[in-house]
């Protein structure tokens, strides 16, 4: 009887709908014929099972292949399909919010959007082996501007892992492939967008500009992070100097959310110096804030930003709360690149404000558990090495329960992964293996035996 409930509901109505022609070998949905393997590479459902139900072996379609063929097949569904075929939990999924593709934009080349989600889930060595593909492929054609394009994703990618020089070592092969595409170097492109030039070698709606813009982004954001976390003081005026140029292009191009994102930027290192200048930071956040809407991804990152100024400015209970509301507007977007850092900062303020250092700890792991890499994973380490075992195992049985300052973690992590508990929990064991450099999957799956190190 068990195994009877277990089976999906209603699969003959569901059947009709995903049907195979035999004759032509085709399964046919929405108005379109795909063959097997194309439609198993759509729908990411097993070839073996579409070959069971093509040729009659397997009757009933399982509930998460359901879930994979409605999700990627939307219009061949009428409304309320989905509470018919699917159950409470693969419901759940479908009405997720969609994951926002953030930084850098998403590309009209299918390659290059898909690297690009799997670079906003972390899933960063399969993002990479997307972006190299669009890479080569490019430069078999002879296409610079979508071979820089590969490139300055590529070095994105790197970049989110915390590998600086990989990084710019991509930056750089980006800007030849751009000075290839103009036949100009790159001084003399900059120079053509500066006031009175009489002709500029980077136009509005040329893709090779836009690409450029991406390049000098996160050249910048290379510089200025280490900066700021990594007492790199010696990079500052390499910084300020990327990310004036970046503006430059920025407003050349009239491109006004990637100018405010260098204007934040710009405050960031500008209140991180020795003698900080506040009333100019303060004008940039401001400035930046009008470029963004108030419930935008921009306006997120400005909390973060304006938490990170006061922290430089001392004035800890107000960078707490900015941090605090930072975390929760990011967390609405699933931005765990974003939210690792803002917890990293967290826990080295927390401390300032009377806070016991258990409660910066967690702060710290919390941001290691979502983007474990860098300088996040290195200042939650340091954290760990100043507790206690027990303390630490507290904190672990805590985050997998979910409880505060952990509440966040889950739902963002279930938002980068097909969203199911069992690959949740992956992603967990995966990150946390990180975090404490050795293998953790049999005490974090229920085992009794605790590691032996922590």
């Amino acid at each position: 009887m068990k195994r009877g409930r277990r089976r999906a509901k209603n699969a003959e109505a569901f059947n009709a709908i995903l049907r195979w022609e035999p004759t032509r070998r085709e399964f046919l949905i929405g108005g379109a014929a795909y063959a097997l393997n194309e439609f198993s590479t759509k729908t990411k459902v097993n070839p073996g099972t579409l070959s069971g139900f093509a040729a009659g072996e397997r009757f009933t379609v399982g509930y998460a292949d359901r879930y994979k063929v409605i999700k990627e097949f939307p219009g061949a569904f009428a409304p309320g399909d989905a509470e018919k075929f699917l159950d409470d939990e693969h419901l759940r999924l479908l009405r997720r919010s969609p994951l926002v593709l953030l930084d850098p934009p998403t590309s009209p080349h299918p390659p290059l959007e898909q690297g690009q989600r799997l670079l906003i889930c972390s899933s960063y060595t399969e993002a990479i082996r997307e972006f190299e593909a669009v890479y080569n492929l490019a430069a078999a054609q002879g296409d610079y501007a979508l071979q820089a394009d590969a490139a300055a994703r590529i070095a994105w990618a790197w970049f989110e892992q915390g590998a600086y020089e990989t990084s710019r070592e991509w930056v750089r092969r980006g800007i030849r492939l751009i000075e290839k595409r103009t036949g100009a170097n790159f001084d003399q492109i900059m120079d053509s967008i500066r006031p009175g030039s009489q002709s500029s070698l980077c136009p509005l709606n040329e893709e090779a500009s836009h690409v450029l813009s991406r390049l000098l982004q996160v050249n910048y954001k290379n510089f200025i992070e280490r900066v700021l976390y990594c007492e790199r003081d010696d990079l500052r005026w390499k910084a300020m100097q990327t990310v004036e140029l970046s503006l430059l292009l920025d407003r050349h191009l009239q491109l006004s959310a990637a100018v405010g994102h260098d204007l934040r930027w710009q405050a960031v290192l500008i209140i991180s110096a020795n003698e900080p200048q506040k009333a100019l930071a303060k004008s940039m956040l401001g400035e930046s804030h009008e470029l963004f809407g108030d419930d935008s991804l921009g306006a997120a990152y400005l909390a973060r930003d304006r938490g990170i100024f006061h922290w430089q400015t001392e004035r800890y209970r107000w960078s707490n709360a900015s941090l605090s509301q930072a975390i929760d507007r990011l967390a609405s977007f699933a931005d765990s690149r974003a939210l690792g850092p803002t917890f990293c900062v967290l826990s080295n303020v927390v401390p300032e404000v009377g806070v016991d250092l258990r409660a910066a700890r967690r702060f710290a792991l919390a941001g290691a558990v979502l983007h474990p890499h860098g300088f996040v994973l290195q200042n939650a380490q340091t954290h760990i090495r100043n507790g206690t075992r027990l303390g630490l195992i507290r904190d672990i049985d805590d985050l997998l329960s979910g409880a505060k300052p952990f509440e966040k973690v889950a739902p963002v992590l279930s938002q980068l992964t097909d969203g199911s508990s069992g690959a949740l929990r992956k992603r967990l064991d995966q990150n946390l293996s990180k975090i404490l450099g050795q293998n953790v999957q049999s005490w974090l799956h229920g085992s009794s035996t605790r590691p032996a190190r922590i």
